[in-house]
C-alpha cells in the first residue's frame, strides 16, 4: 500500500488497518518463534548436544537476571537498573554522604533468580 493509498483513507479504516496489521504482526512474530526454535533444535542435533541436557541448561541460563547495581555491605541487595529504585540504594544515596546510584554500579553479572 502506498502512501497515496493511506491518505484516501478514513480514520476508521486507519484504526481498522493497524488492529489488522498489530495482529498480523502477532502471527508472524509467532511463526518466526517457531521458524527459530526449529534451527535451534537441528542445530543441537548437528552438535551432538542432548536436547534435554540443553533444554535444562537454557532453563537454567533463562532463570537468571542481570545484577547492575550492588548494595557496598549486603551482597544479596542487589537491582538491575529496571523498575523502581529499591529502597536500600535510595536510603544510601539519600543519606548525605553525596553519593550517586553509580557508586553502586557493578560489573554485570548473572545471578539466579529461583529460591533455594
Amino acid at each position: 500500500m502506498s502512501h497515496k493509498d493511506l491518505e484516501k483513507l478514513s480514520l476508521a479504516e486507519i484504526r481498522q488497518l493497524q488492529r489488522d496489521l498489530e495482529s498480523r504482526a502477532g502471527v508472524r512474530e509467532h511463526l518466526d518463534q517457531i521458524e527459530l526454535v526449529d534451527r535451534i533444535r537441528r542445530l543441537i542435533e548437528e552438535s551432538d548436544f542432548d536436547y534435554q541436557n540443553f533444554v535444562s541448561f537454557l532453563q537454567q541460563e533463562l532463570g537468571r537476571k542481570v545484577v547492575k547495581f550492588q548494595h557496598p555491605d549486603d551482597e544479596t541487595l542487589t537491582w538491575a537498573g529496571l523498575g523502581r529504585r529499591p529502597f536500600w540504594l535510595k536510603d544510601l544515596i539519600e543519606d548525605g554522604s553525596g553519593k550517586s546510584k553509580e557508586d553502586f554500579r557493578v560489573t554485570e553479572r548473572f545471578v539466579s533468580t529461583s529460591k533455594k
